[in-house]
């Protein structure tokens, strides 16, 4: 499976007045986007007012609702109502797989046979418990860790026996006030001045291990409000003066305490971290706020994000669920994300080249940044110069490790070690308008003066003429590319078309040869040898002497390289469009990118995929979405037999946990053993008749 795909397909059986099958394999196509998505009644949950929400080991999603008599359960596609145990109160999963709750002077275990939908609630008796105010957690299947002041106790289903944990005045604390199951094992407990672990160990009896994190000094008469404890066991705490004037946001890795976010207004909540750094804040009423190093990213409202927060749920990878009263949140980050720790330019990042030490240089508006390891170090532009944003290659390797830098009004050569930008002059007082990478490591040089244009070889030392023209009609001043193709011709594009030196002779293209595009942003040599060039508004390809359009309505292709894996990405205004084995799919703002055109992509020798825009720079996350969408095909919309004129199939699809919306999933087909069809947006698809008998059609 590429990394870039996600696959989930059907097999549908059908022939001359016969019968079908569907088997189901699991490979549609599926792009992927950003941030939040929510569960309504529409989508199948109980009812909008969601009051817990936790994640099972399962992986299953349960959610609890209100006043209502059910309560549901996701798996990614589709949503189950089972029985719910009450208002509003909190649902787990255990190890093993079976879900506990609590009531009015006990605890509920579900038990069911088979189907999730048709189980009960069996009670078991415990005196004293208030399912309002009684923090608990399966720790294991039949016991039940709880907390009822001055104790923390251990309820044994099995044997239908409570034993002390552990005594409050056994420890420095002075009442508990939350509890929440820690990720590794055990709970932790947070209280007054000071945060526990309670371990418990799989023995039968079980032995305890029992932690304690003082606050530092200047907060131990604060109480811990919240806990969250995120992948990598940091523990996020809220604490609260007594006369809540004011809160905190700590955080605790097991070096000590640092205080992330201070709260004068006393309404903060809860806090979380999330990845690449950044944590999350949420204050009542309803105030949800992503802190990245400096900057705070105030979510908007809507209908779900809105009105009252009722219970947070934190996965890996950055994902978390949201239950509020009017609806389901999850948060999943995007595939496109700002690299972590990359110094926060919003401005056009075009050209990426990565040195022979591993370094990837990257080119913005106003400098050199050179990415190693987890260090960003800028070099500015030299002062008035800004990079020359027209050309497909403003940025290009020479020898001994320097970078030639075109900008706007001149050639630089840069030498890392120093940091120092150097003037490239041509010997014959030239104007240098335009620098291409060759394969040996010198660059093309394309310079007008004199009533001529030359093209020259530039090793970082000296020039070398190949070609020197007067015709302004060939080779002009709005060059924007030149590329030397593994036959040795050369392509010269710009804003007046493309033209190619052959064996000594010049060839303009035109709409009498098949060249349809009016101007040329950049050219790009295919493994197979083909010629894509990137014009205003599409991507044509010259191979066997004859010119095909690949694709159109892409507003300005800027950038087009060729991925290890075979893919080839083309950066346009309209987002990075992805061509793989005949298909297309193209990456936005949806996915993460900023609202802007697309410069640049750049895969580095880590197998990183970068994208330059004109609002900065994205990394690829290939690992924020693994999970494989289903592809569906209703039994009453699809024919058993064939019509006189072939067959019609409707098909539509659904991404795990909405991840990729329907309108951007993307669908192939096939007849029986035959080569299947290029992805589309399509969700019907029409097969000419067949011969008599059994053929099977596949979708995914």
């Amino acid at each position: 499976m590429s990394i870039f795909n996600k696959l989930s397909a059907l097999v549908f059986s059908f022939g001359l007045a016969c019968g079908f099958v569907l088997i189901l394999h699991w490979p549609v196509h599926a792009a992927v986007p950003p941030h939040w998505r929510y569960w309504l009644p529409a989508d199948g949950l109980g009812e909008s007012c969601s009051n817990s929400v936790y994640t099972g080991p399962s992986g299953a999603v349960w959610v609890n609702h209100g006043h209502i008599q059910q309560m549901s359960r996701l798996d990614g596609y589709s949503v189950c109502l089972l029985p719910s145990p009450g208002v509003g109160v909190p649902v787990y999963e255990s190890a093993s797989g079976v879900l506990w709750s609590i009531c009015e002077d006990g605890f509920l275990k579900y038990t069911y046979e088979g189907d999730w939908s048709a189980g009960e609630w069996k009670r078991f008796n415990v005196g004293g418990i208030d399912p309002n105010r009684t923090p608990f957690f399966p720790i294991r299947d039949g016991l039940i860790l709880y907390v009822q002041s001055p104790n923390i106790l251990l309820f044994d289903a099995v044997r239908g026996k409570t034993s002390i944990v552990k005594d409050i005045y056994e420890t420095e604390i002075g009442g508990f006030y939350c509890m929440i199951p820690a990720r590794g094992g055990g709970v932790w407990i947070g209280a007054k001045g000071i945060l526990a672990k309670l371990d418990i160990s799989v023995d039968d009896p079980p032995h305890y291990t029992w932690n304690e994190y003082v606050l530092d000094n200047e907060f131990q008469e604060f109480e811990i409000i919240s806990l969250t404890e995120d992948e990598h066991g940091a523990v996020f705490a809220v604490v609260a003066a007594g006369n809540g004037a004011e809160r905190f946001l700590l955080e605790y890795s097991g070096a000590g305490w640092e205080i992330l976010y201070k709260d004068a207004s006393g309404t903060l909540e809860r806090g979380w971290g999330g990845i690449d750094g950044r944590y999350w804040l949420f204050q009542s009423p309803f105030s949800l706020t992503a802190v990245e190093g400096e900057r705070l990213i105030s979510t908007g409202q809507n209908k779900v994000l809105s009105r009252v927060l009722l219970d947070v749920c934190i996965e890996e990878k950055g994902v978390f669920w949201l239950a509020t009263g009017e609806g389901l949140a999850r948060y999943a980050p995007a595939v496109w994300r700002p690299p972590s720790g990359a110094l926060e330019r919003a401005t056009l990042v075009h050209g990426m080249l990565e040195d022979p030490q591993g370094r990837v240089w990257f080119a913005f508006a106003d400098a050199l940044v050179c990415h190693e390891k987890d260090e960003w170090r800028p070099y500015p532009l030299p002062a008035g110069h800004t990079l020359e944003e027209l050309k497909a290659e403003p940025v290009c390797f020479l020898s001994g490790g320097h970078i030639a830098v075109k900008t706007q009004a001149g050639l630089f050569s840069f030498e890392p070690a120093s940091g120092i930008y150097t003037p490239i002059e041509h010997p014959r007082n030239q104007t240098i308008s335009l620098i291409a990478t060759r394969e040996d490591g010198t660059i093309w040089t394309v310079s007008h003066g004199n009533g001529e244009t030359a093209l020259d070889i530039f090793d970082g030392r000296a020039f070398e003429t190949v070609l020197q023209v007067r015709d302004s009609v060939i080779l002009d001043t709005t060059l924007r590319h030149v590329l030397e193709d593994r036959e040795g011709n050369l392509w010269f594009g710009g804003l007046n078309g493309l033209t190619r030196w052959r064996n000594g002779e010049w060839k303009v293209y035109g709409s009498k040869d098949g060249f349809t595009e009016t101007s040329v942003n950049c050219i790009h040599q295919r493994e197979d040898g083909a010629i894509w060039i990137g014009g205003r508004d599409s991507i044509m390809e010259f191979k066997a002497g004859r010119w095909r359009t690949i694709r159109t309505g892409l507003d300005m292709t800027r950038g087009i390289r060729t991925t290890r894996d075979g893919s080839v990405w083309a950066a346009s205004g309209t987002g990075l469009h992805r061509y793989s084995d005949g298909s297309w799919v193209t990456h936005t703002w949806r996915e993460g990118l900023p609202d802007a055109a697309v410069y640049d992509v750049f895969e580095d020798s880590q197998g990183r995929l970068w994208a330059g825009t004109t609002s900065g720079l994205s990394l690829y996350h290939h690992e924020a979405d693994l999970d494989p969408p289903q592809t569906i095909m209703p039994e009453g919309a699809n024919s058993k037999e064939y019509a006189p004129g072939g067959a019609q199939f409707f098909f539509t699809g659904i991404d795990q946990w909405k991840y990729t919306p329907r309108d951007r999933l993307l669908f192939s087909f096939r007849i029986d053993d035959r080569d299947w069809s290029p992805f589309q947006e399509d969700t019907v698809a029409v097969i000419p008749r067949q011969s008599a008998g059994e053929h099977t059609f596949s979708v995914r």
